[in-house]
């Protein structure tokens, strides 16, 4: 894992987080693999620092979730824990009760929800889609970025993919585990480097199976020990997770899919229990760390009805009991909101919608709002032209983004 400065500045931020400091224990020595730590470390950043004043002030209400949340030192399952802490967030302002669940005997569903007279478990699963160059990339960014080198600099990274794994990189390992122990190999590596190397040097480090080799290029050196930036030049991007609803050309080939296999293996574990008269076990499938360009694809009416489909031959293929009733798309930040549920027990239907409305878990998501150019940004393409109104600024293409 990638090891976090734990320096003056980190301590003093962290007093400003007092619920933070009650349940953290940081450790005395320099360094630390908590992410936690990262954002405390990063806290001059408005999004950061938003996160930190959210974190303090439902750690304390969240249980074991929060704890959990605290000593987490792997970036991609810290924000699988803070999509629970996100949705257990959300239903508190709805002044619900609402907890994380506990169990003795091992890891159960992530929450208990009671609306009057009605108790619900839910379980939420945040899969990602992520080829093994993307895992490169999040890690290996990290390793430069906060090295251990006593100095600053400005790093290029790129990754090169062997001949036999190809350029889209489909055989480079993406399992966490793997790239996590490439990674504490990567470190010691890194800080050598960096200490030593000369502006222009250019090192090649290594990878997995011979699958690839990371390239690091030392484009300049900084006496200044913050002045650090790491770029990471990456093949291309994965994909889009909505192709896989809308290139197959039926749900069975949904299914099939990588995301399909996601969820079959959420409905496999059976995380909410049997089914029982006493309560509605509901799936949150969080599709916030999926490599998609829009937020709110799974609430198109095409991809609503192929989610549907897909779910339900999910469900039929892992057989009978049922292991949800209700499955619900989603996406879990600060303001939370759902897509179409897919209700499995069609016989507890006005319940299970009842319960949805009831608790907010049908508030449907939207595209962002373009805000109106700022004035100065129209005088200034005025002075060009005489002809140019506010409506050409969001016409602009693609290429062209203001």
């Amino acid at each position: 894992m990638a090891n976090y400065p734990v320096n003056p500045a980190v301590r003093s931020v962290l007093t400003k987080f007092p619920e933070i400091e009650r349940g953290l224990r940081l450790p005395q020595e320099s360094r630390s693999d908590l992410e936690i730590v990262r954002l405390l470390g990063n806290s001059h950043y408005v999004h950061n620092l938003h996160l930190l004043n959210f974190v303090n002030d439902y750690i304390g209400l969240s249980g074991t979730l929060g704890e959990n949340l605290l000593c987490q030192n792997d970036p991609l399952n810290f924000r699988r824990l803070l999509s629970e802490l996100y949705l257990l967030a959300f239903l508190l302002r709805r002044e619900l009760n609402a907890t994380a669940a506990t169990s003795k005997s091992g890891k159960i569903h992530d929450i208990n929800l009671e609306v009057g007279t009605r108790q619900a478990r839910i379980e939420i699963g945040s899969p990602t889609d992520h080829f093994g160059f993307q895992f490169v990339k999040i890690y290996s960014a990290l390793v430069f970025r906060y090295s251990a080198c006593p100095g600053g600099f400005y790093v290029l990274l790129q990754f090169v993919a062997s001949e036999e794994s190809g350029y889209h990189a489909h055989e480079v390992p993406n399992h966490t585990k793997i790239l996590t122990s490439w990674q504490s190999r990567l470190e010691p590596e890194v800080d050598r480097w960096l200490a030593n190397a000369e502006e222009g040097s250019i090192r090649e480090f290594d990878g997995i199976d011979n699958a690839f080799v990371l390239r690091a290029t030392l484009k300049a050196v900084y006496e200044d020990p913050e002045n650090r930036c790491v770029e990471f030049h990456e093949p291309t991007r994965s994909n889009d997770t909505r192709l896989f609803f809308e290139v197959p050309r039926t749900a069975e080939g949904t299914a099939r899919s990588q995301i399909g296999r996601k969820i079959r293996d959420k409905l496999l574990k059976r995380q909410c229990g049997e089914p029982s008269p006493d309560y509605l076990r509901i799936l949150v499938v969080n599709f916030s760390l999926m490599d998609a360009a829009d937020s709110d694809w799974f609430c198109w009416p095409g991809i609503a009805k192929r989610m549907d489909e897909t779910v339900r031959i999910l469900q039929e293929s892992v057989g009978p009991p049922l292991t949800f009733d209700v499955m619900i798309p989603a996406r879990l930040d600060f303001e939370c909101c759902f897509g179409e549920g897919v209700i499995l027990d069609q016989e507890r239907e006005p319940q299970i919608r009842a319960l949805m409305e009831a608790a907010g878990l049908d508030r449907k998501c939207a595209p962002p709002v373009l805000e109106p150019p700022p004035p100065e940004l129209i005088a200034a393409l005025k002075a060009d032209s005489e002809d140019f109104t506010s409506d050409d600024v969001f016409g602009l293409s693609d290429d062209l983004q203001i």
